[in-house]
């Protein structure tokens, strides 16, 4: 049975953009964690900080202090591990901030107390750190007299922030060091850069592996923003970007999630733990546009096999160009309007980046007076196009959770549709992969912005699934009606539809 590890890094991860764990994560988390799932946080924060900031918040596992520095036991209160840098190596360190002009924090511990060294504050930001760090979390601090003196073998971390150009050659010095490792990122809240300097043998990687071991964990997933995330990367099992990350991060990430500010963490364990839908639209997004970018060299005239001509009403018709390398298989559609017995002009084209991802090929004519040509893009999720203003609405939900590198999870597959015009409800024929056959119903009286809330007609008509398909019949009367297994007959009025897709609107599903 796996054991699975959920470790996320604090700022700009766990943490909203004003530094706060939010009352949706605390108390998402806080159940989960409650109901059985592990987790914990790595971050570069001291326990000072790190403690009081995540005070609501009942992780049950050790968590990565100083990028890995130590691993510290929130509920005994105690340092469980801690990675000292050699007296040597320390040394060292701080030469190369002297001998670059550049003054630093010494952090040692003295006493089993974590105390914070320096002999200068020579910038705003280091004065800010220490009158932040002293008077919000009574953080001991110790100006001394020269700095080399309070360089022993207690010492766990060395750091400096400021600008990154000043900091750079200190970089590139600690960088040829034995026994010396570091952190190097921009600062989630301003403009200034962090330099933060340990033992080889601390890092977030250590410190998840050192988890790992001792604990029992079979997977880690690992969720982070900057920089110094990525040693956790390499440890992680699987890597979960942030919305918000830096573009390295993402880059190295399985996948991508929504925002901090969005409480993009919580959100997406609380789905995965608990199999919930999320109707956020993932079309348009960084992790989208990363997932088709590895379809793109297939749009390349070597790689046709076939072409195929659908005709629609009113004078259009469909051409597919089918694109396959016997790895990838992909379709670009052109929307043709045929002007005359000779004369052609394409209007719309779009790709598909799911060769199974059929065309409805139908126009359907709205409440408003435009014209509606709907269209897949992708397996899941639906598009439209007004035929009249050639504007366009691209849909693709992002699902359930998943641990693949799409952004998009299990979602109904639509296969037909049905508008009713009077109602401005639209029935979807369709079903979940290899599922029965099914019937959602959503909002349509906004094509170009629809509500993506959706009622499963199963759960209304056949919640013990009784029947195995359920398909649509006709909007008639004010009433929607649909047979069940092409035998048994059921309907449901357009108002009581319209109640459960506000109910479930007003639900906050996202």
């Amino acid at each position: 049975m796996e054991k699975i590890l959920f470790i996320s890094d604090l700022d700009g991860t766990l943490l909203n953009s004003d530094g706060k764990l939010s009352d949706y994560t605390i108390n998402t988390m806080n159940n989960l964690i409650k109901n059985g799932i592990y987790f914990t946080f790595a971050t570069a924060r001291t326990i000072y900080s790190a403690k009081p900031i995540t005070s609501g918040l009942n992780a049950n596992v050790p968590c990565i202090l100083n990028n890995g520095a130590s691993v510290y036991d929130m509920q005994t209160g105690e340092y469980i591990r801690n990675n000292y840098i050699p007296q040597k190596t320390a040394e060292k360190i701080l030469s190369a901030f002297r001998n670059n002009g550049v003054y630093c924090f010494v952090f040692k511990f003295v006493n089993d107390i974590l105390l914070t060294c320096y002999d200068k504050t020579t910038n705003e930001i280091m004065q800010k750190y220490v009158d932040e760090r002293k008077g919000q979390y009574e953080k001991p601090f110790c100006e001394c007299d020269n700095l080399a003196d309070e360089i022993d073998d207690k010492v766990i971390y060395i750091n400096a922030m400021g600008d990154y150009e000043t900091l750079l050659p200190i970089r590139n010095a600690v960088a040829e060091i034995n026994g010396a490792d570091f952190a190097f990122y921009k600062d989630t809240y301003t403009d200034s850069w962090f330099l933060e300097t340990f033992s080889s043998e601390a890092s977030k990687a250590n410190g998840i592996k050192f988890l790992r071991e001792k604990y029992g964990f079979t997977k880690v997933i690992a969720f982070g923003d900057n920089l110094n995330d990525l040693s956790m990367f390499k440890e992680a099992d699987t890597k979960i970007a942030i919305g918000n990350a830096k573009p390295e991060l993402k880059e190295k990430a399985d996948f991508m999630i929504d925002t901090n500010d969005n409480n993009g963490v919580a959100d997406w364990i609380d789905r995965e733990v608990n199999f919930k839908m999320s109707y956020k639209n993932v079309y348009g997004t960084d992790g989208y546009n990363k997932y088709i970018e590895e379809y793109m060299y297939l749009f390349d005239d070597k790689y046709i096999t076939d072409t195929v001509v659908y005709k629609l009403s009113e004078g259009f018709s469909l051409r597919e160009y089918i694109y396959d390398d016997k790895v990838k298989k992909c379709v670009l559609t052109e929307t043709v309007e045929n002007s005359g017995k000779y004369t052609t002009k394409v209007v719309y084209e779009y790709k598909q980046f799911y060769d199974h991802a059929c065309s409805v090929g139908i126009i359907m004519y709205h409440s408003n007076g435009h014209r509606y040509f709907p269209f897949h893009i992708d397996l899941y999720g639906i598009s439209y196009l007004d035929i009249d203003t050639m504007e366009v609405y691209n849909y693709i939900p992002e699902g359930y959770t998943h641990l693949h590198p799409a952004p998009m999870g299990e979602s109904f597959i639509i296969t037909d549709i049905h508008y009713d015009k009077e109602s401005d409800l639209i029935a979807y024929d369709g079903c979940y992969w290899a599922a029965p056959s099914d019937v959602m119903v959503g909002d349509f009286s906004n094509p170009l912005n629809f509500n993506p809330h959706l009622i499963n007609l199963h759960y209304i008509f056949d919640p013990e699934y009784v029947y195995d398909d359920i398909c649509f019949k006709e909007w008639k009367n004010g009433r929607l009606y649909v047979m069940c297994d092409s035998k048994t007959e059921k309907s449901v009025s357009v108002n009581e539809l319209k109640e459960m897709i506000n109910e479930l609107t007003d639900k906050g599903e996202k």
